[in-house]
């Protein structure tokens, strides 16, 4: 099954721009609050500084979904023609995505283009993915160059995908009499080599309890006695349909996996 999601899409720099005169504590403790969108929390906060007028730019870029509406709040910017690129890339590729300023992501590396995954069936604590742009390379004595980078929430990528069955795979049991142990297991290797889950008796049952064992799990029954083990054949039965009949080792495997 595949994992449904809403793709939100934005960049720092609008919001880097709009808050670029604040003390830097200042700047974490609006962006945390956006966040949250808490928008209360980021007006009472800058109305101690009479930033009445930034909290509210702040709310309508976090709310806005288009470009032009984000640059008529911030004004231009140098980061402008990269962040309409990356749009018309995504528009030009027919993405599903939503517009999202207010991404601020929960590590203060970030410098540009941010990114988020939302499951559309996991409730309040949905985020399956989140990324960006970031650049550490140079910390680690590389070049200073812009990197990408992402998390994935594995355990709610899990649940997201809900319960899946199995795949439906034969199972094939095989049914023997003593004498003709040796030949059984040369079978059963047979088709375990071919992929095929394959139950041979190993605790000595008679054909009848191993027949009633195998009417409970398995698909195929693979019939071995002594003429199949002087032959070197097999029989076997279609336990869905009751059909039964003589193949080679080969001839059984394709009508098992077939």
């Amino acid at each position: 099954s595949q994992v449904r999601f809403d793709l939100h899409v934005g960049h720092l720099a609008p919001m880097k721009h709009l808050i670029r005169d604040l003390a830097p504590e200042k700047q974490q403790e609006i962006m945390a609050l956006l966040d949250k969108r808490n928008f209360e929390g980021v007006a009472a906060s800058l109305s101690a500084t009479h930033n009445e007028e930034l909290a509210e730019n702040l709310e309508a870029l976090v709310t806005c979904r288009t470009v032009d509406d984000a640059f008529a709040i911030c004004g231009d910017l140098p980061e402008r023609a990269r962040i309409e690129e990356t749009i018309a890339i995504l528009d030009g590729q027919e993405l599903a995505y939503r517009l999202n300023l207010g991404i601020v992501r929960g590590l203060d590396y970030y410098t540009g283009m941010v990114f988020e995954g939302f499951a559309d069936n996991l409730g309040a604590e949905n985020q399956i993915i989140g990324g960006g742009s970031y650049r550490l390379a140079h910390l680690f004595g590389g070049e200073d160059v812009s990197s990408v980078g992402f998390g994935i929430g594995f355990d709610r990528v899990m649940v997201a995908r809900g319960e899946i069955a199995p795949p439906a795979k034969p199972i094939v049991a095989i049914v023997s009499t003593p004498e003709a142990q040796d030949w059984a297991f040369s079978v059963g290797r047979a088709f375990r080599k071919a992929g095929v889950r394959t139950e041979l008796n190993l605790l000595e049952r008679s054909l009848g309890a191993q027949m009633k064992q195998a009417a409970k799990r398995a698909g195929w029954v693979v019939i071995i006695g002594s003429n199949e083990a002087v032959a070197q054949n097999v029989t076997l039965k279609n336990m869905a349909t009751g059909e039964q009949q003589t193949y080679t080792i080969a001839e059984a495997v394709f009508e098992v996996t077939v």
